[in-house]
């Protein structure tokens, strides 16, 4: 109903991302990010999308905005373990994911059914992971 709502374009950018039209996803991830800046679930959403299209300078650069941006405000440590998922670098989403349990982060619960960590279900410390969150 209102074009400019940007958590309908986040959302719908996930959507499409998750039935495989990764560049409709991407637009809406970067029309998200033009109308909403401070809510860290967009730029770590269009870092994700970015580096699996294999744009890893641009999910980078994202990522280097956010560690600045963590000097000054709390930036989740559940959206920059979904940046280094999309990077494939599953060590360090694995830590992220760890210290957003440490957190006590609000998507905790999501992680057993969040389909961007569906690369992760396999690894023994994803595994360890949700034993120890209660999942």
């Amino acid at each position: 109903m209102d074009k400019n709502y940007w958590l309908a374009h986040a959302f719908l950018a996930r959507t499409l991302d998750q039935t495989g039209r990764k560049q409709e996803a991407l637009k809406e991830a970067r029309l998200a990010l033009q109308l909403e800046n401070e809510v860290v679930e967009v730029p770590t959403l269009l870092a994700r999308l970015l580096a699996e299209s294999g744009d890893n300078e641009g999910a980078n650069k994202i990522l280097a905005e956010l560690d600045e941006r963590a000097k000054t405000k709390f930036v989740p440590a559940y959206n920059i373990a979904e940046v280094y998922v999309g990077l494939g670098e599953n060590d360090k989403a694995l830590d992220y994911l760890e210290k957003a349990r440490e957190e006590r982060s609000f998507y905790i619960p999501f992680l057993r059914t969040d389909p961007v960590f569906d690369g992760l279900r396999s690894d023994p410390r994803f595994k360890a992971l949700l034993e120890r969150a209660g999942l």
